[in-house]
């Protein structure tokens, strides 16, 4: 993580494993944005378990955690977004 490409070559990872999700879940999420590390994604809660699934299936060397909302609040990117 120290070599001045790491960063390149973390956002090529990510931007092939994000194709893979959108060209294969049926159901895609209203609205999917990131920053660094961090994905937003607004999708219908019943399809919430599916979709996370899905996405941990791309690729079995990498996992994604999921931070769900509490109330009508939820963290984001150390911030607090609220409904």
């Amino acid at each position: 993580m120290c070599s001045p490409v790491s960063s390149v070559v973390a956002n090529l990872v990510r931007e092939h494993v994000e194709t893979r999700v959108l060209e294969t879940f049926a159901d895609l999420p209203r609205l999917g944005t990131r920053y660094v590390d961090d994905t937003f994604v607004i999708i219908k809660k019943s399809k919430l378990s599916e979709f996370f699934t899905h996405l941990n299936t791309i690729d079995s060397f990498i996992q994604f955690t999921m931070e769900q909302e509490n109330g009508e609040c939820f963290p984001f990117s150390d911030l607090l977004i609220k409904r």
